[in-house]
C-alpha cells in the first residue's frame, strides 16, 4: 500500500518514491471516517466505544446492523446463516454447508 506525505504545498508525496502524487483531474484525497460515539448495546447491554468493538457485539451476539441488510429484504427473510436464529425463528439454515 502507498503512502504519502503532506508537502509544504499541500500536495502528496509518495514516501518510497518521493514522486509527487497526480491524480487524473478529479479531487483525490484520502477519506477520514470519524469513529462512532459510545453507547450501550441494545442487544446485551455491554459497553460498545467504537466501530472495532461495535464489529465484535454484533459477531459475538450474531447479528447485524440493519443499514447492512439490502433493499426490502429486511424481515422477509427464507432463511439464516446461524443454528441458533434457525431454531429461534423456525427458518431453514441457507448459506452454509449442512
Amino acid at each position: 500500500m502507498t503512502t504519502y506525505r503532506v508537502a509544504e504545498d499541500g500536495s502528496l508525496i509518495d514516501k518510497a518514491t518521493g514522486e509527487k502524487f497526480i491524480g487524473d483531474g478529479r479531487i483525490c484525497t484520502p477519506m477520514i471516517i470519524q469513529d462512532i460515539a459510545p453507547y450501550k448495546s441494545p442487544i446485551d447491554g455491554s459497553y460498545v466505544g467504537g466501530r472495532a468493538a461495535q464489529r465484535e457485539d454484533l459477531k459475538r451476539n450474531d447479528c447485524v446492523l440493519q443499514a447492512d441488510v439490502k433493499g426490502d429484504s429486511f424481515g422477509k427473510r427464507k432463511g439464516v446463516k446461524s443454528e441458533k436464529w434457525a431454531k429461534r425463528l423456525g427458518l431453514p439454515l441457507i448459506g452454509r454447508d449442512i
